[in-house]
């Protein structure tokens, strides 16, 4: 009997010492994966009159918006947020069944600013399968062109993370409506406002909140500020990012998704255009979609990419003029 009590208290003290504790466990890395897309899932009217003013080619907008429908599940065992851009719901039935379907597979969702007819709704959405804890936005001012239509906005949610706050950001500014933005173009004009506006709205919120100790301050989202080599905004990306490298002392806006690919990827009409499969000039492919991060403590990027979301034997070949960007966190 003493024998097989020895054995039993020999076995008993080895899996305590081979065996992490519920302590130990949550002492281990936990990882945040983040996508942001512009959907281009434009209201049925706005499409219609781009294609009369603008000769703007068909956008399959019904018929994408029930593939990207389909997408969230997929998305639901990936992303633990995603941001979204255009994704107009304004009197868009079919906007609102693309939602309704990420409401369906577990996300929570805040979406906004408003706007009403004709004016269009930001289209800006955030997607999250943490808990937000509250939300705020701001419109920006100074649109040009058929941007004036737009609730061109950047939209805040405070989203609950084990140990920390993650504040995330989800923004669309003024496009432009050439391939060569010089500073003294209009549109880049009107963008080198949205770009102070952000900056000024990221560093409120930041002070509102108390933000401090491991909390994460990221903004995502379409810039429509190219930051590919010789792109069409000479010089643009790197005002951009001085403007956000100075948002306050603690907050250092750094582009991680460069940083951790090491190269730029386009992100706007990738190799062809996706909704005509027209060949486009290299010209016009831009990249546009991104993630600043504020505040450096507390992670590392664990990866980064450029997703097409191709698909076959449709008339598009892809589901939107966007690619997605996603950025995977390791948390310590």
């Amino acid at each position: 009997m003493n024998v097989l009590m020895w054995i039993h208290w020999v076995v008993v003290v080895i899996l305590a010492l081979t065996t992490p504790t519920d302590t130990q466990s949550l002492l281990q890395p936990s990882k945040l994966k983040l996508l942001t897309w512009n959907m281009k899932l434009l209201p049925y009217w706005a499409q219609e009159l781009f294609e009369v003013v603008i000769s703007s080619p068909e956008d399959y907008r019904r018929e994408r918006a029930a593939l990207i429908e389909g997408k969230f599940e997929e998305f639901r065992s990936v992303y633990d947020v995603i941001l979204l851009q255009e994704a107009f719901w304004t009197a868009s039935q079919t906007v609102g069944r693309v939602l309704d379907a990420a409401e369906r597979a577990g996300y929570e969702l805040i979406r906004g600013p408003d706007a009403t007819f004709p004016d269009v709704s930001s289209g800006l959405v955030i997607l999250s399968q943490l808990p937000i804890l509250s939300s705020s936005s701001r419109v920006y001012t100074g649109n040009v062109g058929y941007a004036e239509l737009v609730t061109k906005s950047i939209l805040h949610a405070a989203i609950q993370l084990p140990d920390r706050t993650l504040h995330i950001f989800n923004t669309h500014m003024q496009a432009s409506t050439t391939d060569f933005a010089p500073p003294w173009h209009p549109a880049r004009k009107a963008r080198w406002g949205h770009l102070n506006q952000a900056r000024d709205f990221v560093r409120e919120t930041v002070s509102r909140n108390n933000v401090g100790g491991k909390d994460l301050v990221i903004l995502g989202g379409d810039f429509n500020a190219d930051g590919m080599p010789n792109g069409v905004g000479p010089g643009e990306y790197e005002d951009m990012m001085n403007l956000f490298r100075n948002t306050s002392n603690e907050l250092v806006g750094r582009d991680i998704v460069l940083e951790e690919m090491g190269f730029p990827r386009i992100t706007y009409s990738p190799w062809d255009d996706p909704l005509d499969n027209e060949p486009k000039s290299s010209q016009k492919e831009k990249r546009l979609d991104y993630f600043i991060s504020f505040r450096h403590e507390g992670y590392t990027v664990a990866d980064a990419n450029v997703l097409d979301f191709k698909v076959n034997g449709q008339s598009f070949s892809q589901l939107s003029d966007h690619s997605g960007v996603e950025v995977e966190l390791e948390l310590d």
